[in-house]
């Protein structure tokens, strides 16, 4: 049986659970110029928040405020459930190095209920876009940074009916 190796992404966003602290170290993998990327670092809370044991429902929202960098190496993170109903749970994560606070952040979960849904739209049809004419270049040249393909009818740039 074929067993898969974990993605450089799961092991950047590795966290391991304590009481109310929760740890996790930095990556080289997802290094910016001063820290670590701050994908890297909201998916890394994230992750800390699905994993936790009290957490009930899906992720709704998430607001990560970074207030200093975060420096090479081990971090911890304070989650905290502030609040909780039977259906939405609202959370606090305060992520430390060296007891300077480096990240705050906010989430809220909610479990999925039955609702309504709608037909999704067909997908119109047309031409591939290899066979797609491009368009050829206008005077305007901020427009030579794209390849405009039209598949039905053409702007008019030169005042003549499209």
């Amino acid at each position: 049986m074929l067993t898969k190796a974990p993605h450089l992404f799961d092991d950047a966003t590795r966290v391991t659970a304590g009481d109310s602290r929760w740890q996790g170290k930095t990556s080289p993998d997802y290094w910016a110029f001063v820290g670590p990327f701050g994908g890297c670092t909201a998916a890394t809370i994230l992750r800390a928040l699905i994993d936790h044991p009290q957490r009930a429902g899906d992720p709704l929202s998430m607001t990560v405020n970074f207030c200093a960098p975060i420096a090479e190496g081990a971090f911890d993170l304070d989650v905290r459930l502030v609040k909780a109903n039977r259906s939405s749970q609202h959370w606090s994560v305060e992520m430390t190095q060296a007891g300077e606070v480096t990240t705050l952040a906010t989430a809220v979960f909610a479990e999925r209920r039955p609702s309504w849904s709608h037909q999704q739209a067909a997908f119109p049809h047309s031409v591939p876009f290899e066979q797609a004419r491009s368009f050829p270049r206008t005077p305007m040249t901020w427009t030579h940074q794209y390849d405009f393909r039209f598949v039905e009818g053409e702007p008019s740039f030169y005042g003549s009916p499209a």
